[in-house]
C-alpha cells in the first residue's frame, strides 16, 4: 500500500553501452550515442520495452534519454548541400528523425489506449464484486436471518403460551371461586379461550408469513440489483459499441466526403481546362479574324491605291483630252483666240507629231483607260 508523502519514481536511467541488435525492445534506453556514426535507425533508437513504456511516459523527463540519443545521432551527420547525394542524405536524416517521432508517438498512443480501458475494467470488476459479495452476504447471513425469524416465532409462541397459561390460571382460579356460575358463563369462557388459541395460532402464522415475506423481498431485491447491474453493463457495452459504430460511420462519411471533394475538384479542374481550351480556341479564332481583317484591310488599301492611280490616270487623260480640244479649237478658230494661246497650241501639236497624230495619241490613251 502506498503511504502519503512517498517520493515519486526516479527517472529511467540511460544504460551506456555499445549498440546491440534490438531483440529485447530496450534499444532506445540502452544506446550509447557516442559510438554511433551519425546513422539513425528508428527501429533501434525509438523502441521502448513494452514493460517499461508506462514508467517512461509517466515519469517526468522519462523520454529525455531517448530524445538525447536521437539528437546526438542526428547531429553527428555532416550536412553537405553542394552535391545531390549530400542533399538527399540531409533529407533522409530528417526523415529518420520523423520516423523516430512517429514510433514514439504511436507507443504513447498505445499506452493511452490501455490506460483508457482501465476504468472500464475496474467498473466491470466492481459490478461483479458487488453482486457476488451481496449474494455471499445474504448466503452467510441466512443462518442468522433464519435464526432471528425462528427466535421471533419462538418468542411469540412463548408470549402466547404465557398469556394462555396466565389465562388458564385465571380461569382455573375463577372456576374455583365461581363454581356456582351457570353453564352459559362457562360456555362463554370456553369460547374466549378458543378465540385466544385461534389468535395465538393466527399470530404464529403471521410471524411465519412475515419471515417468509422478508426472505422473499430480500431475494427479490438481490435479483433486482443483479438485473440492474447486468442491464447497466449491457447498456454500457451497447453504448460503447454504438460509439464505435458512430466513429466508423463518421470515418466512412469523411472518406466519402473526401472522395466527393476530390471528384468535384477533378470536375472543376476539367471544366477549367475545357474553359481554357475554349478560350484558347476563341483567342485563335480572334487572332485569325484579326489577321484576316488585316489582310482584308491591306487588300482594300491596295485596291484603293489602284483605284486612286486609275482616277489619277483618268484625270490626267481628261486633262490631256481637254487640252487637245482646246488646242484644236485654238488652231482651227484662231480668230477667236489670242496669239499666245494659239502659238502654244501649235507648239504642242507639232511636238506631238502633227494634228492627226496628236489627236490619235489622245484617243488611244482614252481608249486604253476605258478598257481598264
Amino acid at each position: 500500500m502506498l503511504e502519503t508523502g512517498t517520493a515519486s519514481p526516479a527517472p529511467v536511467p540511460i544504460i551506456a553501452q555499445a549498440p546491440r541488435p534490438a531483440t529485447d525492445g530496450t534499444s532506445a534506453l540502452a544506446m550509447d550515442p557516442t559510438v554511433i556514426e551519425g546513422t539513425i535507425e528508428p527501429g533501434r533508437l525509438a523502441t521502448i520495452d513494452p514493460a517499461k513504456r508506462l514508467e517512461v511516459f509517466t515519469t517526468p523527463g522519462g523520454l529525455n534519454s531517448v530524445i538525447e540519443v536521437i539528437t546526438s545521432v542526428a547531429r553527428k551527420h555532416k550536412p553537405d548541400v553542394t552535391t545531390d547525394k549530400g542533399r538527399k542524405a540531409i533529407a533522409s536524416n530528417a526523415y529518420q528523425v520523423a520516423k523516430c517521432k512517429v514510433l514514439l508517438d504511436d507507443a504513447g498512443k498505445e499506452e493511452t489506449a490501455k490506460a483508457k480501458e482501465i476504468p472500464n475494467k475496474i467498473d466491470a470488476a466492481r459490478r461483479d464484486m458487488r453482486a457476488r459479495l451481496e449474494d455471499l452476504q445474504a448466503e452467510v447471513r441466512k443462518p442468522l436471518t433464519d435464526w432471528e425469524a425462528e427466535q421471533e416465532r419462538i418468542e411469540a409462541e412463548k408470549r402466547a403460551a404465557e398469556e394462555a397459561a396466565a389465562l388458564a390460571r385465571q380461569i382455573e382460579a375463577d372456576h374455583e371461586i365461581a363454581l356456582t356460575l351457570n353453564w352459559a358463563y362457562d360456555q362463554k369462557r370456553r369460547e374466549e379461550l378458543e378465540a385466544l388459541e385461534r389468535d395465538q395460532q393466527a399470530r404464529e402464522e403471521e410471524i411465519a408469513r412475515e419471515a417468509a415475506e422478508k426472505e422473499r423481498l430480500a431475494a427479490a431485491q438481490r435479483e433486482a440489483d443483479l438485473k440492474a447491474a447486468t442491464e447497466k453493463a449491457e447498456r454500457e457495452k451497447a453504448e460503447a459499441e454504438q460509439r464505435t459504430r458512430d466513429a466508423e460511420a463518421k470515418a466512412e462519411q469523411d472518406r466519402i466526403d473526401a472522395e466527393a471533394r476530390a471528384a468535384q475538384a477533378k470536375i472543376d479542374a476539367d471544366k477549367q481546362a475545357e474553359q481554357a481550351a475554349i478560350e484558347a480556341q476563341q483567342a485563335e479564332r480572334n487572332r485569325q479574324a484579326a489577321a484576316k481583317k488585316a489582310d482584308d484591310d491591306a487588300a482594300a488599301a491596295t485596291e484603293i491605291e489602284i483605284l486612286r492611280a486609275r482616277v489619277a490616270e483618268l484625270e490626267a487623260s481628261l486633262t490631256k483630252s481637254t487640252q487637245a480640244l482646246d488646242d484644236w479649237t485654238s488652231t482651227f478658230a484662231s480668230e477667236f483666240c489670242d496669239e499666245a494661246r494659239v502659238k502654244a497650241a501649235w507648239e504642242r501639236i507639232m511636238s506631238g507629231g502633227g494634228t492627226l497624230y496628236y489627236i490619235a495619241s489622245i484617243v488611244s490613251i482614252n481608249h486604253n483607260l476605258l478598257k481598264k
